[in-house]
């Protein structure tokens, strides 16, 4: 049997049919990627770093057999093909579809393709509140505290709401 290992994943929409383009990224991550473990609420939030229409934000909790590099090549193959048009810049962009690694294992890993953990995981309430649904280990494994801690010392000011709408488990 392949070895499994835990990756939790943030995934973002804020183009179309948001909820339909998070479903479809689920279902697809479970076909692709790994069976999905756990998923979080599904939280509207302002683009982070642009001028925007608002994005729904959620995090996965996954067991994968892929090795870093391969769940990341494996993650921009799923975004184009659900439609992801990527422009060469590096300012942040409206987009239909977004799925970050935000952690690996307890794994650091940095190369010029991939850092994990994401490097700005600490920096976005977007991903740090999803993550806190879901995420079971205490404390985060790169800085020694809680979530909640991580959460409150959190400098990002946009504001975060927990919609009502919810994705089941594939």
């Amino acid at each position: 049997m392949n070895q499994t290992f835990t990756s939790y994943l943030s995934l973002g929409s804020n183009l179309g049919d948001k909820l339909e383009n998070l479903k479809n990224a689920v279902n697809a991550i479970d076909i692709n990627i790994g069976k999905i473990i756990q998923i979080s609420n599904i939280y509207e939030t302002p683009s982070w770093g642009f001028e925007g229409d608002v994005f729904y934000n959620l995090c996965l909790k996954t067991k994968t057999t892929l090795q870093p590099n391969e769940l990341l090549s494996n993650i921009l193959e799923l975004e184009k093909t659900l439609g992801r048009k990527r422009k060469d810049t590096q300012e942040y962009q409206n987009r239909n579809i977004d799925i970050d690694i935000i952690l690996y294992e307890s794994i650091k890993i940095t190369s010029q393709n991939l850092i994990i953990p994401h490097p700005r995981t600490l920096e976005r309430k977007f991903v740090l509140i999803p993550l806190a649904d879901i995420y079971d280990e205490d404390p985060y494994p790169f800085n020694n505290f809680s979530l909640l801690k991580n959460i409150e010392q959190c400098n990002d000011t946009g504001a975060i709401k927990k919609t009502i709408h919810s994705i089941s488990k594939p």
